[in-house]
């Protein structure tokens, strides 16, 4: 890089927006989850997407992986491409200590959308230890005697809970400015870990 362009560099960073520590903190944590949940994806979807199988069933079977592989892929790259501009702009915009803290609130957006993901992903019934619960009639079979038969249990208010939680934190975190930085971030990268892994598992399935 050039004199002349350093310097032109130099001039369109200056006119960035300023940011504190907190919001630089902020917008780096949120560009990172991004980015890394993108990657994640993309290489979640590789094995949907490189389906193995042949004849007329495994192809029908490989259509539909495709599809699906194709769609979390194309979702993984938006998503890290979006994440890398997002960290790129957090490392390079100026400091102030009265600069913005905008990216605090995307922090408990993010911490929000996913709990409700999370709860979203959490089955509503359940069987006791044992038990299998089919898919129709959707009650609890015993895994030796099909006459063996209970009613399922519900996670009707886990559910509700682990989303009112998430969005109760997700408030906390855009809210409370003075909230240590490490803290948020934990928070919002633990949180939206979470959810990206319990995505890829219900869906694409975990590559390992």
């Amino acid at each position: 890089m050039g004199t002349g362009e350093r310097t032109r560099w130099r001039a369109y960073v200056n006119t960035l927006p300023t940011i504190s520590g907190r919001g630089r903190a902020a917008e780096i944590t949120c560009g990172l989850c991004l980015l890394l949940g993108g990657i994640f994806t993309i290489w979640s979807s590789w094995y949907e997407l490189t389906c193995p199988f042949g004849g007329v069933q495994g192809r029908a079977f490989c259509s539909y992986t495709v599809g699906m592989g194709g769609s979390f892929a194309l979702g993984g790259l938006i998503a890290a491409a979006i994440g890398a501009a997002i960290t790129w702009f957090g490392f390079v915009r100026p400091s102030a200590p009265d600069g913005g803290q905008g990216w605090c609130v995307a922090e408990g957006v993010l911490i929000a959308a996913s709990a409700v993901t999370i709860a979203m992903l959490i089955p509503t019934l359940h069987c006791p230890a044992g038990y299998v619960l089919t898919r129709v009639v959707q009650i609890c079979v015993g895994p030796t005697d099909p006459g063996d038969r209970l009613a399922p249990l519900s996670r009707i208010w886990g559910k509700l809970g682990v989303a009112a939680a998430g969005l109760a934190l997700g408030w906390v975190v855009a809210r409370w400015r003075r909230l240590p930085w490490p803290v948020a971030s934990v928070l919002t990268a633990a949180t939206v870990g979470a959810a990206a892994a319990l995505l890829i598992e219900r869906s694409v399935g975990s590559p390992w």
